[in-house]
């Protein structure tokens, strides 16, 4: 059976949504604690636990759900970033 994701950009007031923190996605149970990866400089998805740490308040961010289809948006968005942090 195939997994099915929710979708998050992480934002602030510095980092909007049009070039968020992050971009995570999320699979398993919606009690406890589910699976969590962001989209990472590596340019893969890894494992962390960024929406925990959002929850209990120890990181000043905020998730906000996106659709699957604009996931291929936000890969595009933080890859150029990605690239061009690693350029510098």
């Amino acid at each position: 059976m195939a997994r099915e994701f929710r979708y998050y950009v992480i934002v602030s007031d510095v980092e909007p949504r049009d070039n968020p923190y992050a971009l995570v996605r999320v699979w398993g149970p919606d009690r406890g604690i589910p699976n969590e990866e962001f989209f990472s400089p590596r340019l893969v998805w890894e494992r962390n636990s960024i929406l925990n740490q959002i929850g209990h308040g120890s990181m000043d961010r905020e998730p906000e759900q996106i659709t699957e289809r604009e996931v291929e948006h936000y890969v595009e968005v933080l890859t150029r970033r990605f690239k061009a942090q690693q350029e510098s």
